[in-house]
């Protein structure tokens, strides 16, 4: 490989915690838009996807979402053997730089 460290592509990354919940006003006029006629359970997944967009927006790519308990201390553990509706999703996207650098 002759490709320079330099020209490789930089990303900077994002956490954010994610709490599905369909009983919010805006969030089921959304769902409704999307999954007409549907009727979604208050914690489905897809009422994660007003706040999903809302980060790609941004430029963010997310890259991994995975549902966990987030404990009192801030730990955090899967939520495989819990139900739960906050996921953990990380994103990324590359850096931008100013063309006059």
């Amino acid at each position: 490989m002759d490709e320079k460290a330099t020209d490789l592509p930089e990303w900077e990354h994002y956490i954010e915690y994610i709490i599905a919940d369909a009983r919010e006003k805006e969030t089921r006029d959304f769902l409704a838009t999307y999954y007409p006629g549907e009727r979604m359970p208050k914690f489905a997944a897809q009422a994660s996807l007003l706040r999903l967009n809302a980060i790609g927006a941004q430029g963010w790519e997310l890259v991994h979402m995975q549902p966990v308990l987030v404990l009192n201390d801030g730990s955090v553990t899967s939520g495989e053997k819990f139900g739960t509706n906050t996921y953990l999703c990380v994103f990324k996207r590359q850096v931008r730089r100013s063309s006059n650098g």
